[in-house]
């Protein structure tokens, strides 16, 4: 097993070890979060979707300050960005999926998700080429297909509306693709952590990484 000292700096999140530990859905996160406040601005206080936004957005940034600022001491702590990082991610499927549907500039939104996501998602796993690298380039085929579909099915008048759902089904899965690949790798023992690293895949501590 090789020995893994803690990432340390303001990037730390971003960090190989650490990213593929929560960073995959930072995107769609932080994208759900610009446009949600931005679309919510003029909401009721009490609208819940405002309200969400606020509480989740809060949370995120909080917990990202403290653990870019100081020394993560176990990879198990960032699991306290889950919370925030799924209930935005979701969120923002649901919010660009209806965008999409609707039409207009809005709509360009979620095609701009999955090419954020993916290129992000390339990055990550660049810190792993050996690991499962046909997972790696079939979810960066699945993506393209999804863009395809998203593109024509905005820019064809007439796109059935088979198109449409197929496009916005397959964009959905190359976005989850990804970090599904990493937390499923927990059911190899290989790949499942330890008590000195919570992590799953090949930052787990368990395999050499060269």
């Amino acid at each position: 097993m090789e020995s893994r000292e803690s990432p340390t700096g303001w990037a730390k999140l971003l960090d190989g070890h650490l990213g593929v530990a929560i960073a995959w859905l930072f995107p769609l996160t932080l994208l759900t979060l610009l446009c949600g406040l931005l679309w919510w601005r003029r909401a009721e206080r009490t609208d819940p979707v405002r309200g969400g936004l606020v509480m989740w957005g809060v949370w995120l940034v909080t917990f990202g300050l403290v653990f870019s600022a100081a020394e993560v001491a176990h990879t198990a702590y960032v699991a306290s960005l889950a919370p925030a990082v799924a209930a935005l991610s979701a969120l923002g499927i649901v919010m660009f999926w209806r965008s999409y549907r609707r039409g207009g500039r809005q709509a360009w939104i979620l095609p701009l998700a999955v090419v954020a996501e993916l290129a992000w998602g390339a990055w990550l796993w660049s810190h792993y080429p050996d690991f499962l690298p046909w997972a790696k380039w079939g979810t960066l085929a699945l993506g393209a297909v999804a863009l395809v579909a998203l593109v024509l099915a905005r820019v064809i008048r007439s796109a059935s509306p088979a198109l449409v759902t197929a496009g916005l089904a397959i964009g959905v899965v190359a976005i989850l693709a990804a970090p599904a690949t990493y937390a499923f790798s927990v059911l190899d023992p290989d790949y499942a952590g330890n008590s000195f690293d919570a992590n799953a895949g090949p930052a787990s501590g368990r395999v050499i990484i060269r």
